[in-house]
């Protein structure tokens, strides 16, 4: 009896197979020859599965993608049908940023897909074709292909009733919903685009309660991972209530599911529902208060909505739990942000000082002893935080911020002559830096210092930012420095006028001192009594009072 051509190149495949294998157990690694005998298997029969997996995952797992497409490529020209085959070569395409490749290939196989599909087999092939060029259309802005695709999918009633193909609608819609101009035709189709893509959300969110409820079927729970791309969507179109009943409704679904809830817990966390996960590890450390992971989730999404005393709260029962947790110098970290911000600095400090090597920690401690005025101490503390950066390379700490914070705590702590060094080398390195230019000179100008220098250095920040009152008035005060009260007033006055908001208290007092020494003691008492009653850590209010004062005695 002779076999069909058919059913012939079937078994001759089935033996390349056979001989690739045998050979294949005599190795630890695929060898040409049995990569041979599984070329002509999947030559012979496609839709072999076995061989394109043993293949791909050798290929792949060398980074041989090209291998991939020289060998499968004509034959998947010939049997587009052959979706795992084409999947394959697509998926080497991508692997080489030939996504245009990918695409075409990916096209090719779902012209062949047949509607509606029959059986599990079809239907995931329908999911992996259409799910991987949608992605595709959606990355190359291939919009109206897409369109046209899903338009003809969810005309079929089995894939219109998906979640996975809901899910991939709902995600390609999103991605030409808020983009391009709005122009007329370009703001039209972003409206389409975006109606579309509300109702395959409203689709999955249908659709996965039936998947986490099923009727008269003993079916396992779907993976709490399907929701993610959902929640991302949800996420970008501030769709916080949608991701909020979803999460909910799967938590009441399952509410003995300590597992599933962790997860949710992560998903909210990780998408940015921070005030929802807050909410989840909550229950969780209710109904486990021994898990230390709970307490840590719990205690920094607490800290990321701004509820420092609970974050603290759990952050410290997770110590209590175990003093030897994996993240601790994190948890000490966090704890020492919670006390700062409910200004317990003593209490910050406490906990900062338990962080070995640590930049951040050591500049933390810094802030809180300035917080209590203890700037020597700031000093120290931000001396410590440089040499660890630099011992640990840490060039992206030493940022231009951190030396003007550092040059700031000498300055209040009288160690003028530091703040100065730490000032001039940074100009060195950005010599046309205005906020450092301004900083130095400025601090020159108010200890009467190089009075030349600082005004070079202030003009080069007003050159820079001419409407900037901070620059105006370090430029009014260089010169009144140098006595040319006439030219301050011109920048005082400048300065002023570019204020927004409430009047500053420096600039205020420096305007009383140019008008002063002008001999306008009216509108000179009309500023320093601004400064006196503005808050400004910078000044001393007693000391303005002790002018309007000694003025109105005269």
């Amino acid at each position: 009896m002779f076999l069909s051509p058919d059913a012939d190149n079937i078994a001759k495949s089935l033996a390349n197979f056979a001989v690739g294998y045998m050979l294949l157990l005599d190795e630890d690694n695929p060898s040409s020859t049995s990569k041979k005998f599984f070329v002509e298997s999947v030559g012979r029969n496609p839709e072999a599965i076995f061989p394109v997996a043993i293949l791909i995952s050798e290929w792949f797992r060398t980074k041989e993608y090209q291998q991939c497409i020289d060998n499968f490529l004509p034959i998947a020209e010939k049997h587009p049908e052959a979706v795992e085959l084409n999947l394959a070569v697509a998926t080497a395409y991508i692997f080489l940023n030939k996504e245009a490749d990918a695409t075409a290939v990916l096209a090719r196989t779902f012209k062949t897909l047949e509607l509606p599909p029959k059986g599990s087999r079809e239907l995931k092939n329908h999911q992996n074709i259409i799910g991987s060029l949608s992605e595709l259309y959606g990355k190359q802005g291939k919009f109206e292909e897409g369109e046209d695709m899903f338009d003809s999918v969810l005309d079929d009633k089995i894939l219109a009733e998906d979640f996975k193909i809901r899910r991939a609608a709902a995600v390609f819609f999103s991605m030409r919903a808020d983009q391009g101009e709005d122009g007329f035709f370009a703001g039209w189709t972003k409206r389409r685009f975006r109606k579309k893509m509300d109702q395959n959300l409203e689709a999955c969110e249908k659709l996965w309660y039936e998947l986490i409820q099923p009727k008269g079927k003993k079916t396992g729970l779907p993976s709490i991972i399907e929701l993610a791309q959902i929640l991302e969507v949800n996420k970008r179109y501030k769709l916080f209530e949608d991701s909020e009943r979803i999460v909910m409704n799967t938590m009441i679904s399952f509410p003995e599911n300590e597992y599933l809830i962790k997860v949710l817990g992560t998903i909210c966390s990780d998408q940015g529902q921070y005030g929802l996960s807050c909410r989840i590890w909550k229950l969780l450390t209710q109904r486990n208060n021994t898990e230390p992971d709970y307490y840590y989730e719990l205690g920094h999404n607490l800290l990321i909505v701004n509820n420092y005393s609970d974050s603290a709260k759990a952050l410290e029962w997770l110590v209590l739990l175990n003093p030897k947790y994996k993240y601790i110098p994190i948890v000490f970290y966090q704890l020492g942000i919670c006390y700062f911000e409910m200004n317990r600095f003593d209490k910050a400090i406490l906990k900062l000082e338990k962080i070995p090597d640590m930049p951040e920690a050591e500049y933390m401690i810094a802030a809180c002893f300035r917080n209590e005025m203890k700037y020597k101490e700031a000093v120290k503390a931000m001396e410590e935080a440089e040499r660890t950066a630099i011992k640990q390379k840490r060039d992206d700490y030493l940022t231009r911020e951190f030396y003007l914070s550092f040059a700031v705590a000498c300055d209040k702590a009288g160690m003028l002559d530091k703040s100065v060094e730490i000032l001039k080398k940074e100009i060195e390195k950005a010599p046309e830096d205005p906020e450092t230019a301004n900083f130095l000179g400025y601090l020159l100008a108010d200890k009467n210092r190089d009075l030349a220098y600082a005004e070079k250095l202030i003009r080069l920040a007003v050159g820079a930012e001419g409407e900037n009152p901070a620059f105006l008035d370090s430029l009014a005060w260089v010169l009144y420095r140098k006595g040319d009260f006439k030219s301050a007033k011109e920048y005082i006055e400048k300065s002023l006028r570019f204020q927004k908001g409430s009047p500053d208290a420096v600039i205020s007092d420096h305007a009383g001192d140019i008008y002063h020494a002008l001999g306008d003691r009216e509108t000179a008492l009309k500023f320093w009594r601004i400064a006196a009653e503005t808050w400004n850590p910078d000044i001393n209010p007693e000391t303005v009072r002790k002018k309007i004062a000694e003025d109105e005695g005269k």
